[in-house]
This record gives C-alpha cells, sequence and structure tokens, in this order.
C-alpha cells in the first residue's frame, strides 16, 4: 500500500490511525504485530491477542465489533478485524517452533529429489548418492542459519552459543567422554547382534566392509558417514534446542523423534517409483521401519541432551546403521537351543 501506491501518504496516516486506535482499545492484551491490508474499499486487519483469563472472550467480541463499527465511520470504508486468541503466549511460541521443525524435516527430504529426473528413485546409483551428499549438506547448512537466527533473537537461549545449542562442543574431555559413553550404551544394546556377528559372519562381515568396490564404497559413505552425520545434526541438534525450551525434556524426547521417523516415509514413494516390490509391502515394510527409527530417535535425543554433545547421537547412529536390525532368522537357523537363548538374553 505505501510502495508504490496511489496513495502513500494517506494510507500512512491512516495505519498510523488504526494501530494507535486499537493499541488502546485491546490495551496489553495483544500477542502480535497488526497487520492492515487493503483491497479496494476494504481495509482487512488481522492480529493475535492474548486472553488474561477463560471467560473473557465476549469482551473480545464486543471491542471487536466497537472497533470496526468506529473505524469504518472515521474511514469512509469498510473494515474488518480479524482476531486469533490464545490464552498463552509460549503456546504460539511452541507451535512456530514445531511448524519449523516440520519445515527443516520436509526441507531435508524434498532436497533429495531436487536434482534431474535421471535415476532419481534408485537411491544406491553411484550418480545418484553423490547428488543426494550435496542436497543433504547443503540442507544441513541452510538449517544451521535457520537456527542461528532464531537463537540470536531468543530469550530462551541463556547465553548459550550456537555451538553449545547445537552440541558441537570440541573440548576432548566432553567429547572423549560423550562417544564413550555412546559406544557403551549402544553396544550394551547391541550385545547379542554383535556376539552373533563374531559367531557366524565376522569373517565376510570384515571383507565386505572393506571392499574397493565403488558402489560399495559410496554406500559405506552413505550409510555410515555423511547419512547419520546430517540426520544427527538436522533432527537432533537443530530441533532439540527449538522445543526444549518450551517442554520438558521428557515430551521433548517423545515428540522429536517423530519428525526423524516420518521423514523415512518417503521410502514408501520412492521404492514404488522403482518398482522394488508392491505398494502393499512397501507401507507394511516402512511402517515398520518407522517404530524403530522412532525408537532409536528415542534413545538418540536422550544421549543428545544428557551429554550435551552431537557427537554422541552421531557415533550412536553410525553403530546401529552399521549392526542393522536384529538378524532373528538367522539366529533361529544358524544356533542350537542354549547358544539361542544366551544370545537372546
Amino acid at each position: 500500500n505505501l510502495l508504490d501506491g496511489k496513495r502513500p501518504a494517506e494510507s500512512a496516516a491512516e495505519d498510523t490511525l488504526i494501530r494507535k486506535f486499537l493499541y488502546g482499545t485491546f490495551q496489553g492484551l495483544f500477542a502480535s504485530e497488526i497487520l492492515i491490508k487493503r483491497k479496494f474499499n476494504t481495509i482487512n486487519i488481522g492480529f493475535l491477542i492474548k486472553l488474561p483469563r477463560q471467560n473473557y472472550s465476549q469482551k473480545v467480541y464486543f471491542l471487536v465489533g466497537y472497533a470496526e463499527e468506529l473505524l469504518s465511520s472515521w474511514l469512509k470504508c469498510v473494515v474488518k478485524i480479524q482476531v486469533q486468541t490464545i490464552y498463552n503466549k509460549n503456546d504460539l511460541v511452541f507451535r512456530t517452533c514445531c511448524l519449523v521443525c516440520l519445515f527443516l524435516a520436509s526441507f531435508y527430504v524434498i532436497s533429495l529429489y531436487l536434482w534431474s529426473r535421471e535415476n532419481r528413485y534408485k537411491r544406491n546409483e553411484p550418480a545418484v548418492i553423490k547428488r543426494r551428499f550435496i542436497s543433504v549438506i547443503l540442507s544441513s547448512l541452510i538449517s544451521l542459519i535457520i537456527l542461528y537466527e532464531i537463537s540470536a533473537t531468543s530469550n530462551d537461549s541463556n547465553g548459550f552459543t550456537i555451538n553449545e545449542w547445537t552440541g558441537l562442543r570440541f573440548d576432548l574431555i566432553n567429547l572423549f567422554f560423550s562417544i564413550l559413553v555412546s559406544l557403551g550404551l549402544t553396544t550394551l544394546l547391541f550385545i547379542g547382534p554383535v556376539f552373533q556377528n563374531f559367531l557366524i559372519e565376522y569373517h565376510d562381515y570384515l571383507s565386505d566392509l572393506h571392499s574397493e568396490n565403488t558402489t560399495k564404497s559410496n554406500e559405506l559413505y552413505k550409510n555410515y558417514v555423511i547419512s547419520t552425520l546430517t540426520e544427527e545434526f538436522v533432527f537432533r541438534s537443530c530441533m532439540l534446542p527449538l522445543l526444549i525450551g518450551h517442554m520438558t525434556w521428557s515430551n521433548s524426547i517423545l515428540i522429536t523423534p517423530l519428525f526423524f521417523g516420518t521423514a523415512h516415509l518417503h521410502h514408501i514413494y520412492e521404492g514404488y517409483k522403482a518398482k522394488e516390490m508392491s505398494l502393499k509391502f512397501l507401507i507394511m515394510r516402512h511402517l515398520f521401519q518407522f517404530g524403530y527409527t522412532y525408537s532409536f530417535g528415542v534413545y538418540s535425543s536422550y544421549l543428545f541432551l544428557r551429554t550435551g554433545s552431537f557427537f554422541a547421537s552421531f557415533v550412536a547412529h553410525s553403530f546401529c546403521n552399521l549392526m542393522g536390525f536384529p538378524d532373528f532368522d538367522g539366529l533361529i537357523n544358524e544356533f542350537n537351543g542354549k547358544t539361542r537363548i544366551f544370545l537372546v538374553i
């Protein structure tokens, strides 16, 4: 209205009058800025107000009607006021943080498909892996910039630096103990599969791991370095600091993995386009995957908050990818009763 408009001076004067009048009418109730938009002979006004108590809404309706009548009379046009009420300003901040987390998760996934259509859905193709390396690294950098901008203007940062927010602490003592705790706990969780690999397939496993095949090498970087590093950075280092100031540790640990698990559901669409298997089996497979990625997300979030280190969750994620899901089929077919019971326990 003011830039390149037909009556910028008049619009500026009217906007000042509207804001002064509304600030006096809804005194002490504002939870946002006043937005004013003009369309033909109508002025649309919108803002958020914080109600002091539950039964205050009827007074707000009266004030809205009162303000619309007076402003319409003064400005000689139709004035419409749209008000959204909240009872706690922290609720608004919490919703905003959740929307930011949803944006970060969506952008991370969408960035994987922004390249050319050639082999777009064949995620193990060397060219696709390299393109996705670039995508997720850029996505992580953009997430860091967004978090930095939020932390710079937030009142909840408590004096923490961006490195402390994201868990990128490089002092050797903290780094050593966070990695030691992470590896110790994660190895304890996987003690059965670790023994199973040693007893049945350790030699073949190591030979595959050190294969010189280029495709295999790219997959190793994808599974154990790049994907784990960027996923932990976006879904733990960037999301948990946003939510932890507005909810308890327990709720933060339980909510952030929802974004992490949901972000893996795009494999249903990817597998369907690549014709890996029927849609029914893809849905069943990846809903099951959602379950254990959510469970791991809870564990990884706990590690991040307890150690305050990004490297703890990163090491745990890489170790879990290395071990994979426990091989129950091999456990049943390859071992006798006593050994099987020992490994299960």
